[in-house]
């Protein structure tokens, strides 16, 4: 980790998450029972971070909107499939953009290349929990039967893995539904 990286991670305190923007879509065709069927789970940057530095000089506001996806594509076989093709026929498809904000003090001026790799380690773990809950409430309501989102944890190194199925919290296999 650069210097300026340890910096924003010692320092930083995450003041706001919120959601602006959420769609959900069932189709009718869908079994109520996803038992079998491959479910995905995404996390992207949509923005480069946002910063606003205070009067004092010390003190930087960095935010950044951060989409979060799961969808059920019962046509999707395999790890190697078109991720965004797979999303747009998805038969359920949940997509939330969330604003995460943090508040960093330090002497020195943080880089664009630390801003940007901070929220791509601690932002998306930092608006999971939030996208977890989301989406059982969603669940809950189509009276659909999705299992919970796994738990993420930070290991160091902080890894990005794009586009996957969901992982038991267990081992590295994808779960079985």
């Amino acid at each position: 980790m650069t210097s300026d990286l340890q910096q924003l991670v010692a320092s930083a305190e995450l003041v706001h998450v919120g959601v602006t923007h959420s769609e959900f879509e069932r189709l009718p065709d869908l079994p109520f029972q996803l038992n079998g069927i491959q479910k995905y789970t995404r996390q992207e940057i949509l923005e480069a971070p946002a910063r606003e530095t205070e009067e004092d000089g010390d003190t930087e506001h960095l935010y950044c909107n951060i989409r979060c996806r799961v969808w059920v594509d019962p046509s999707a076989v395999g790890e190697d499939i078109d991720h965004e093709a797979s999303y747009a026929s998805a038969k359920l498809k949940i997509s939330t953009v969330y604003l995460v904000a943090f508040r960093a003090t330090g002497s020195s001026p943080l880089s664009d290349e630390a801003v940007w790799t901070f929220f791509e380690r601690v932002g998306v773990l930092s608006v999971w929990p939030y996208f977890r809950s989301h989406c059982s409430h969603y669940a809950n309501e189509a009276v659909i039967d999705l299992p919970t989102l796994p738990l993420k944890k930070a290991v160091y190194p902080v890894k990005e893995v794009g586009s996957m199925p969901l992982f038991n919290e267990v081992s590295d296999k994808p779960k079985s539904a």
